[in-house]
């Protein structure tokens, strides 16, 4: 229930067994929104979604102020974050986020370098291509 109005498709659990990835992204942006405030406990697991699911459906800044008030972030939550800026032509955004990322100590993996090399190759930034293989 949302605003007093019952709905059966935006009723959203952030349970990972009880909402897919796929269901989230259906959920209009300002909605997923209302509807996770109103959770009283989050854990990396939802956060994760709502930044998966905003940047999915190109909520690029939703995403952004989702993933800055997130108490305690995991690879999961920059790859959100990495990829949704790569899908929508934010090379220069993925390759600052690749660079915060190490920054904060986190390792990337496979779906962090895949999206960087994928955003230099969108760009033609060989040397970032080159930087990413190491």
């Amino acid at each position: 229930m949302v605003d007093g109005k019952e709905d059966v498709y935006y009723v959203v659990g952030f349970d990972p067994g009880s909402c897919s990835y796929g269901y989230l992204c259906q959920v209009p942006g300002e909605l997923a929104s209302r509807t996770f405030g109103a959770l009283k406990k989050k854990d990396v697991v939802s956060w994760n979604m709502i930044i998966a699911g905003c940047a999915e459906v190109g909520e690029l800044e939703q995403a952004w102020m989702f993933f800055d008030q997130m108490p305690c972030r995991d690879i999961v939550s920059w790859n959100s974050l990495i990829t949704g800026y790569a899908c929508r032509g934010g090379s220069s955004m993925v390759k600052d986020l690749i660079i915060d990322l190490v920054m904060e100590n986190v390792i990337p993996d496979t779906v962090s370098m895949i999206s960087l090399v994928s955003a230099a190759a969108e760009t033609g930034a060989l040397d970032q291509g080159r930087w990413a293989h190491g």
